[in-house]
């Protein structure tokens, strides 16, 4: 049974995969014949899965990644709760979620957060998630002596409390398809320190920094170390996130419109 209605979803960036760039570029000219609809999270995940000259001819849907504003907004008592069974009260927190993988480039911020703890003995860097590069990682936290001051939590069902804690947050990520975290860093009111390879619909706030991966360390952390008022309009940072359009109610009701839709 012929189906009547094909959506293709493009939601990574695998540019140093040469295996999926070849499957892709052999499937573009069928997908003129066959898609109904076309979505990516980002035009860097769009022109990863579609290529320019298709992009130019057919019309792209750059669907937002909603998220539940309600959970990410910032919570005070969340906040003294978390850091105090952390044990990290009186601590400055950086922050990072997510997959402990190569194109997430802990390495990087790992040496960051040295060039920090220079500076800095009052902090400490929290890494949520799990991934294959754990132990790696984890290894040269050691070699650092770094280990009294990073904490490795496995990925939380609540990590939206997590945000609370935290006082700054850095995705310097290789390649991202989106970057949802620094959305919901943001909607935390976080000060978020993006990497130049994650998508610029992420720039929702006054909060988003960017950087470019050739920066050194010791010059990216002495930059972090100069921010200051951390803590300061948190409790009003989710109007952003609404006034961007990433509150997952908005999102699913465009979706629930293309579903619905004759065509």
């Amino acid at each position: 049974m012929w189906c009547k209605k094909i959506i293709v979803h493009s939601h990574s960036t695998p540019k140093n995969n040469i295996f999926k760039k070849i499957i892709i570029y052999l499937l573009n000219p069928v997908y003129r014949f066959m898609i109904n609809h076309y979505i990516s999270c980002s035009k860097k995940a769009c022109y990863s899965l579609f290529t320019k000259r298709f992009v130019s001819k057919n019309k792209i849907l750059i669907l937002k990644n909603g998220i539940d504003v309600e959970m990410f907004k910032y919570n005070k008592s969340i906040r003294k709760k978390i850091r105090d069974n952390l044990d990290i009260d009186n601590k400055v927190v950086y922050g990072n979620v997510g997959r402990l993988s190569y194109e997430k480039n802990h390495d990087f911020l790992i040496d960051i957060f040295y060039e920090i703890q220079k500076t800095n003995k009052d902090s400490v860097l929290l890494l949520i998630g799990d991934g294959i590069l754990k132990e790696k990682i984890n290894d040269k936290v050691k070699r650092l002596k770094l280990d009294k001051k990073v904490i490795f939590l496995d990925f939380k069902d609540d990590v939206y409390n997590y945000y609370n804690c935290m006082d700054l947050y850095i995705v310097p990520s290789l390649s991202e398809g989106f970057g949802i975290t620094s959305i919901e860093a943001q909607t935390n009111g976080l000060i978020t320190y993006c990497s130049m390879e994650v998508p610029e619909e992420v720039n929702i706030s006054s909060n988003i920094r960017f950087f470019n991966l050739d920066i050194k360390a010791k010059e990216l952390a002495d930059s972090i170390l100069k921010e200051k008022k951390l803590l300061n309009g948190r409790e009003k940072a989710f109007i952003n996130t609404i006034n961007s359009q990433y509150d997952i109610k908005n999102i699913c009701n465009v979706l629930d419109s293309i579903y619905s839709s004759n065509n």
